[in-house]
């Protein structure tokens, strides 16, 4: 498993073993791809292994003996379209509002099911990621009518545009991972 990042290159795949691979079992699947190997790298706290994934991730306190999942916040933006025959498109408009940092992860659902996700592993802070759903999605279907899920480890904002503009063209969010 891995993830395509915001040039819509495939990183990965990176594998789960071990406590990460066991926990993310139990977890049906919830922290999503990982995004990078187990490692202690950037791991919060002292000591432990991390795993980093769309969604969340995972640490090993090897101390304590236990494997904890930790979500990032997110937010859902509804009404996502992109029809290629009609040129019908949504463009988010991503800002890391934070003073660091962060990473962003959009996941594109459709009837419930998963279509695609892309990761921005590090968009710098007071920065924007404009993420058109077309590029994203028109290497895996030609149309898309759902949501996109976004997750973040720091605060950000979403703006989002409709082409054509709908009568609700202008949606802000602030999600703040506190």
């Amino acid at each position: 498993m891995g993830y395509r990042d915001q040039n819509h290159n495939t990183q990965g795949p990176y594998q789960l073993t071990g406590v990460m691979e066991s926990k993310w079992y139990d977890l049906n699947g919830l922290p999503g791809s990982p995004i990078g190997n187990r490692g202690s790298n950037n791991c919060p706290g002292s000591y432990g292994d991390c795993q980093f994934f769309e969604r969340g991730y995972l640490r090993w306190d090897y101390i304590n003996n236990v494997t904890l999942y930790y979500d990032y916040a997110s937010t859902v933006v509804s009404q996502v379209f992109y029809f290629q025959t009609s040129n019908w498109n949504t463009t988010l408009s991503i800002q890391n509002i934070s003073g660091v940092s962060a990473q962003v992860s959009v996941i594109f659902v459709e009837n419930g099911r998963v279509i695609d996700s892309h990761t921005y592993l590090a968009l710098p802070s007071s920065s924007t990621w404009i993420l058109s759903a077309q590029h994203a999605l028109q290497d895996v279907t030609s149309s898309f009518a759902g949501a996109a899920e976004v997750y973040s480890n720091q605060a950000f904002q979403i703006t989002v545009a409709h082409q054509p503009a709908f009568s609700n063209t202008f949606v802000s969010t602030i999600m703040n991972n506190y």
